[in-house]
């Protein structure tokens, strides 16, 4: 399908709007609030809404400016046809006509169905429709303004005609997507699986529903007849256990209470006679026991002192010889660190050196570089003069140059095409008329016709037989022979009129003018571009004062002898030899920088690690030092201390005599203690504290009162909870619970068990299908990476998208650089390029279906591209013109389109 000629009337702004397509690339440009997207709208909506909507669609149509109803003219060529399709917005009384070529006109909803089957879509939307319908309507080919960043594949498939998308990509692939027999297989898999299953789980009322209740029900039941039949035997459990407790209590515990209250009694008798007595004995015992733990001290402390004493002279000898080993360390250490520092210093030397030879190297690089830098500004101030030259001449090439643009070649080309048409018409009404025999002359047009003589006339004639016969014969009837006569004379002039305005003498002179102007146009192009990216002539001569300053400043600083490899003539450059030489030079300088400069730091790091080193063994030896200044102060410290005691308590011996002594009087005193408490108590194993245990006898017999009133209580409550709990054979209501609940739970594990397998088949299709699909996507993958070619990186880097049989193409994204970048996280200028090679190739894998044509529109879809990426925008657009693509462009800048358009049209 391609688009030919449009004509709107009172449409927003445009009172009178006539413009063409072309073929190729159209360029439709102009200033802000100039119409561009009104005509898009008012395209679309001629071709995708009925004359006889009503609402928000066509009230945007309406001109506020001009008045009327909206009306829209528009050709475009399908099915192999030229169509004329007019439709005027006036509501209910709105009117359609669709015309083909050598076909009678279609009117109202008759024009409507054959212009829908001819666009390939269902039906041409009305009011109710309009909203929800018809934004998606070639969504896929026309981006209207501010969709060009949007993830269309997003919207969904009705947004890109994913149903004949399918149908194109089966007729490629070996076998077909899906069979009929597939998708009522499908259906019928998802209506047994949504049966019983929703996304938030199982369906209620479904038979897996209620095959899970009756579970469940049958659980709380089992669970309710356990819970008794645990309560049963619980309580059948603690009455057993009462009722040995309350046995116990009467037949044991209560006897043995008794006879150990008697014993209590008579022994607290016995234990207050003896108490005085041994208080006595007591308080002589305390003192005696308390000098004794005086002497046990003081004859710890002075065995602690001595042992002290003798720790710290060992001690104090280790100190003196870990102090002459570090004495000799630190000579040898300060010796090892002299020879570092040597070493360092020498290794300082050399790389200074080194750095000062390495700063010579480089201004005599610097100087050969700037050499070189200037004679390549001479050469391009050489190419800047040739460019000029060249220009010149093109433009007197231009200006000597008679040709007529390409509207008004078009223009003629179409009178030549209409002037051939009417000339096959006339050709199609002549009449050949023969002569076969006559016995009178015959003369035609008053010239004599021989016997089996043939003559050809396609205008009106005659025919005279004799002398008083004479016939006038009109071909075709003479019906419309005139006004053919008339149309091809006037074109014939029209096509003479405008050879000699422009001076020529066939069309194709002319054809071949037009394409010299635009060879020179393009050669001019480029050749300003050239000079462009070359620099002006100012400031490359600026440049080359800059250089030859900056070699006349080297030449300063550098000496006759340095200057010795440099070839100071600029026409030719310096020798190779020289410069290897340089280089090897320098590169052996740096080389050997960098060995010194390592070597050196090498040498310093060892030198600090010595230092360091030295340093510890310093701080060890003053630590030593202080250490021996410390024990030799602890040990006259010690010594003071033992004399001291020595002198008020004696030596160790004097000591363990006198505690020898008092240890035997506190023995005598305890026998005594022992052998009056063996008297005064008859059983060793009483408790010698008979009051206490009386008091604590009666609280238990108290507690034991209290218990048995309690299990009596106990126990009665407990007889009556059996009777209760024991009416229904809780063991019987037990085990029929865990059969009703068994055949359950075999119910649901079956329905369950079906159910999963119908979701285990969905899956296994859906996945199948999804396999099957993948070959799918490889076309418009493949189409979208070429046209994005350009644009990418490296060769591995392309486009990649899915596709499922429930949601169609998804997951656009782009992989470079071995990451996979979705469609979410490009950049605005990317979305666009990527949107619009995405577009390409769907109409690229659908014109197929349409004459092998399309048109694809895009309404300021590149406002957000850089201009260094809007250069391979335009070869994306132009490949597509080069595959069978009809592409119209409409912006606000025209500038950059111009170069490849075939037709630019400019509203004002």
């Amino acid at each position: 399908m391609k688009l030919l000629h449009c004509r709107l009337s009172s449409v927003r702004r445009h009172r009178e709007l006539t413009l063409a397509f072309d073929p190729g690339l159209t360029l439709i440009t102009g200033a802000n609030e100039t119409g561009k997207s009104s005509l898009v709208e008012a395209l679309h909506r001629t071709l995708f809404l009925r004359a006889t909507a009503t609402g928000a669609p066509v009230q945007r149509m309406r001109s506020l400016q001009h008045p009327g109803h909206p009306q829209v003219d528009l050709q475009f060529q399908a099915r192999g046809r030229e169509w004329a399709l007019q439709k005027r917005f006036s509501g209910q009384s709105g009117t359609t006509s669709l015309k083909g070529t050598g076909e009678a006109a279609r009117l109202g909803s008759e024009a409507e169905e054959h212009l829908a089957t001819l666009l390939g879509v269902e039906e041409i939307v009305g009011s109710r429709q309009a909203g929800r319908v018809l934004p998606s309507r070639w969504a896929h080919l026309w981006v209207m303004q501010g969709e060009a960043g949007k993830d269309l594949l997003q919207l969904g498939g009705e947004y890109y005609d994913l149903h004949g998308l399918i149908e194109q990509l089966e007729q490629r692939a070996d076998a077909a997507l899906q069979s009929p027999l597939d998708q009522q297989l499908h259906r019928q898999l998802e209506q047994l699986v949504s049966s019983s299953l929703t996304s938030r789980g199982t369906r209620h009322q479904s038979r897996l529903w209620q095959s899970e209740q009756a579970v469940e029900e049958r659980r709380l039941q089992l669970d309710a007849a356990t819970a008794n039949l645990e309560r049963y035997e619980q309580a059948s459990a603690e009455l057993d256990a009462i009722e040995d407790k309350h046995r116990q209590l009467e037949q044991f515990q209560r006897p043995r209470l008794e006879a150990e209250r008697q014993r209590l009694v008579a022994l607290q008798q016995q234990q207050d006679k003896a108490l005085a007595e041994r208080k006595g004995l007591e308080q002589q015992l305390i003192p005696m026991q308390q000098q004794q733990s005086q002497l046990a001290m003081q004859q710890r402390n002075l065995r602690q002192t001595k042992e002290s004493l003798q720790r710290q002279q060992t001690q104090l000898k280790q100190v003196d010889v870990e102090l002459h080993r570090l004495c000799e360390t630190i000579n040898k250490a300060e010796e090892t660190v002299k020879n570092a520092r040597r070493n360092r210093d020498q290794s300082e030397a050399e790389r200074s050196a080194l750095e000062q030879q390495g700063q010579r190297l480089r201004r005599l690089e610097e100087h050969n570089q700037l050499q070189e830098r200037l004679r390549h500004l001479i050469q391009q101030r050489q190419h800047q003069q040739a460019w000029q030259q060249e220009l010149v001449d093109i433009t007197k090439a231009l200006a000597g140059l008679t040709a007529p643009t390409q509207e008004e070649l078009n223009t003629l080309k179409d009178q030549h095409r209409q002037l051939e048409a009417v000339k096959v018409r006339l050709e199609a009404m002549a009449s050949v008329v023969t002569l076969e025999r006559s016995d009178q002359e015959v003369r035609l047009d008053d010239e004599s016709l021989a016997t089996g003589e043939s003559q050809r006339r396609s205008s009106t004639f005659s025919l005279s037989i004799g002398k008083n016969v004479r016939v006038r014969i009109s071909p075709g009837g003479g019906a419309g022979l005139g006004e053919l006569c008339q149309d091809r004379q006037a074109l014939q002039d029209a096509i003479e009129t405008s050879l000699k305005t422009w001076q020529a003498t066939s069309l194709e002179e002319l054809d071949g003018r037009c394409q010299k102007r635009m060879q020179l146009l393009t050669r001019e192009s480029l050749l300003k571009q050239q000079r462009s990216s070359a620099g002006t002539e100012e400031g490359l001569e600026k440049d080359e004062q800059t250089l030859r300053q900056r070699l006349r400043d080297l030449d300063e600083e550098l000496t006759d002898e340095e200057l010795t490899t440099v070839d100071p003539s600029l026409p030719e450059p310096s020798t190779s030899r020289n410069g290897d030489t340089l280089q090897q030079q320098l590169a052996h300088c740096r080389s050997r920088y960098r060995q010194v400069k390592d070597e050196g730091q090498k040498a310093q790091q060892g030198l600090q690690e010595l230092e360091q080193r030295f340093a510890t063994v310093r701080n060890a030896h003053q630590a030593l030092q202080l250490k021996r200044e410390g024990l030799l102060a602890e040990t006259r410290s010690l010594h003071q201390q033992e004399q001291t005691m020595i002198r008020d308590h004696g030596d160790g011996t004097v000591l363990t005599e006198t505690l020898r002594q008092l240890t035997d009087q506190i023995e005598q005193l305890r026998s005594k203690l022992s052998a009056f408490a063996d008297t005064a108590g008859n059983d060793d194993d009483q408790p010698p504290n008979a009051a206490s245990q009386l008091a604590k006898l009666r609280q238990e017999e108290q507690a034991m009162q209290t218990q048995l009133q309690n299990l009596s209580a106990e126990r009665g409550g407990l007889l009556e909870r059996c009777r209760s709990l024991g009416k229904g054979d809780p063991y019987a209501v037990t085990e029929e619970s865990r059969t009703l609940l068994h055949q359950a739970e075999q119910d649901h594990q079956d329905e369950a068990m079906q159910v999963r397998a119908h979701q285990h088949l969905l899956e296994l299709f859906d996945t199948a299908r999804s396999d099957l699909s993948s070959r799918y996507t490889a076309p418009i993958s493949d189409g979208i990476t070429s046209y994005l070619t350009p644009l990418l990186r490296n060769p591995d880097d392309a486009c990649a998208l899915n596709y499922a049989a429930k949601d169609g193409l998804k997951d656009l994204s782009l992989q470079r650089d071995g990451l996979t970048l979705p469609f979410t996280a490009l950049s605005g200028g990317m979305k666009e390029q990527l949107n619009a090679a995405l577009r390409l190739a769907i109409a690229d894998a659908l014109r197929s279906g349409h004459d092998n044509c399309l048109p694809i529109l895009f309404d300021d879809a590149f406002t957000n591209t850089d201009p260094e990426r809007l250069q391979t925008v335009l070869a994306m657009l132009r490949k597509a013109v080069d595959r069978g693509l009809q592409v119209i462009v409409l912006s606000c800048d025209g500038r950059p389109y111009c170069e490849i358009a075939d037709a630019v049209v400019t509203l004002g």
